[in-house]
């Protein structure tokens, strides 16, 4: 092998791997961890999400022995830190813990929120918010005398660092649920809270500072029970819509930025990247994410205002990771395999350009998606080459 075949490729600090122009196989962590620093990887990085009821289609499919054999046969990079806690998993989709139901058949959380299931054509299941606890509350006495639920009392921590150390030699570990914004309107009612934002702002400030100070302390405990092990921390604002931003540019910044950057830093502080989850048109203030820290950006909603793939990645591709971007409004759901192909292709084309992308859909996978569009997904990703 001449030196010119040679190439050292920097996976982590303090360790190296020897390769050819085609890389030696790389665990997941190990691509995540080069994908994050824009370093060569053996393949791209992968990472679907999926509802319960898609996972157990995939897992048939695919004819997995466990989760852990379908993550590798699916190419998935990470694992979320989804170890079993009281009462429920760290990292499930749903943030809230349903602690009681009511005569009506909702759920009432620990929050206070109540929610309604709802059952898809397709088989999957949702639950959407129908009353909000303080959205009668009027001053500030009534925010701070809410009785706040505590993260202590909601998870049991003791059995992160022992789920981790099964995982992290394969996957990259990834934790967090925080969503602040999300929480907060579940709290108060959308409309509700926008209007505290425009007319009542020290109200609102409040009530998101109390939902933040909930999911810090729900990350401090995470972090420090992991000790250190935990690579990537999610935290979700849920600010865009189809046509853009819910709120002005301006009120972002002056409602959210700040918590953003308060949640970035405590995870930095422990050694973890920062992903950022928002749907929607967020393009005005991708500039103001990447200052509060935030090192990667889910899930590239192709359709939304101003989330073109190739503006994204002309503007932000030498500062922020994307992960995302292949579409699920259209394509996965309604086009061919060739459509997907195609869509894939481009997204690892362009997103992918000099590193810096982890392959994913613009939403968790729903049961509403032919498996062959998914395989087809998937197997032009594991065969795709730079």
């Amino acid at each position: 092998m001449t030196e010119i075949d040679k190439s050292i490729t920097r996976l982590s600090p303090g360790k190296e791997r020897l390769c050819t122009r085609k890389l030696v196989h790389m665990t997941g962590r190990e691509r995540i961890l080069a994908t994050m620093a824009r370093e060569p990887t053996d393949r791209f990085s992968f990472d679907f999400s999926y509802t319960a009821e898609m996972k157990k289609k995939l897992m048939a499919a695919f004819e997995a022995a466990d989760y852990q054999d379908f993550l590798e046969k699916i190419g998935n990079d990470t694992i979320d830190a989804c170890f079993k806690v009281k009462p429920h998993a760290i990292g499930s989709y749903y943030n809230h813990l349903f602690s009681r139901k009511t005569e009506k058949g909702c759920f009432i959380d620990n929050w206070g929120v109540t929610w309604k299931r709802c059952d898809t054509d397709s088989g999957d299941i949702f639950y959407d918010v129908v009353d909000f606890p303080l959205k009668n509350a009027k001053t500030i006495k009534e925010i701070e005398e809410f009785p706040w639920p505590d993260p202590a009392d909601d998870f049991d921590f003791s059995s992160v660092r022992e789920g981790i150390l099964r995982n992290n030699d394969k996957f990259a570990v990834a934790g967090g649920t925080a969503a602040v914004f999300d929480d907060s309107w579940r709290m108060r009612g959308m409309e509700q809270l926008l209007m505290d934002m425009a007319i009542n702002p020290e109200l609102a400030k409040l009530l998101l500072s109390k939902v933040c100070g909930y999911w810090l302390k729900f990350a401090r405990l995470l972090l420090e029970a992991a000790d250190g092990k935990i690579d990537i921390m999610w935290t979700r604002d849920d600010l865009g819509s189809q046509n853009g931003l819910i709120m002005s540019p301006d009120m972002c910044r002056e409602f959210m930025i700040p918590l953003i950057k308060e949640r970035a830093d405590l995870y930095k502080s422990y050694g973890a990247k920062v992903f950022m989850h928002s749907c929607g048109g967020i393009y005005p203030i991708i500039g103001d994410i990447i200052e509060c820290g935030v090192d990667a950006l889910d899930p590239i909603q192709p359709r939304a205002d101003r989330m073109d793939r190739r503006k994204l990645k002309a503007e932000f591709g030498n500062k922020l990771v994307f992960h995302g971007g292949i579409d699920q409004q259209k394509v996965l759901v309604y086009g061919t395999v060739d459509n997907v192909v195609r869509e894939t292709k481009d997204c690892l084309d362009v997103l992918g350009r000099d590193g810096g992308y982890i392959l994913a859909a613009s939403h968790q996978l729903e049961t509403d998606i032919p498996m062959e569009n998914v395989m087809a997904m998937i197997e032009t990703a594991m065969n795709y080459r730079r």
